[in-house]
């Protein structure tokens, strides 16, 4: 896979330390003692130039990259460079770092869906740690808001002895049960499949209803 990196920070010089093994990696950055000095340290191309100029893009060939991230520390060249990269250039996969999580929504409105920020990542991590303490994240979708997570039954818990059907008008809005895993049975609930005490339970859950959904199964 042919992966275009701008901005040669520490952010994108170890992501393409950590990518160059197994993919071509390609660096773009304005500074040119450090594409030298990263081209010597790494062995890969690292490429002299303004990722908001689309003439340099095109020069550069990024236009036949399969991934391009931008990953330098302004959010501005972010977004410009990855608009440029999706409309002019059409490659399939534009990935932008957000250095501001506030300016997220940006750019998503501007139609760069793919985003990173790593401040709203240890927040929500902080978030799930505090609130949610009884409920295991197996895996994050959509940016981060949408969860898939693992909670056990305890014998005291408000939904053990009672069908899914029963609690489903306490479960909160976005939430679904997925799998019940019993011993060595996996179970996909049903209306009438009764919870009991041990089950390890897997549900998808918004974000900000997650606690919702442990207090009305674990009751805590």
């Amino acid at each position: 896979m042919r992966i275009v990196i701008a901005g040669a920070g520490k952010v994108g010089y170890y992501l393409a330390k950590t990518l160059m093994d197994s993919h071509e990696v390609i660096l773009i950055e304005k500074d040119r003692q450090i594409c030298e000095r990263i081209a010597e340290d790494l062995g890969i191309a690292v490429v002299a130039g303004d990722a908001v100029n689309l003439k340099f893009l095109q020069d550069a060939d990024v236009g036949r990259a399969d991934v391009f991230v931008a990953a330098t520390g302004k959010d501005e060249v972010n977004l410009v460079a990855s608009q440029i990269v999706r409309e002019h250039l059409h490659v399939g996969k534009v990935i932008a770092r957000v250095n501001n999580p506030r300016n997220e929504l940006v750019f998503r409105a501007l139609n760069i869906p793919l985003t990173v920020s790593s401040t709203s990542v240890i927040a929500q991590l902080i978030h799930q740690e505090v609130s949610v303490a009884d409920i295991r994240t197996l895996l994050t979708l959509e940016r981060g808001n949408l969860e898939i997570v693992e909670m056990s039954l305890p014998g005291n818990a408000p939904a053990a002895g009672k069908t899914v059907a029963a609690i489903a008008p306490s479960l909160p809005r976005n939430c679904v049960l997925v799998t019940i895993v019993r011993d060595e049975a996996v179970i996909i609930p049903r209306g009438d499949t009764v919870l009991v005490a041990g089950d390890r339970i897997l549900a998808i859950t918004t974000l900000d209803k997650a606690s919702e959904l442990q207090r009305a199964l674990l009751g805590n």
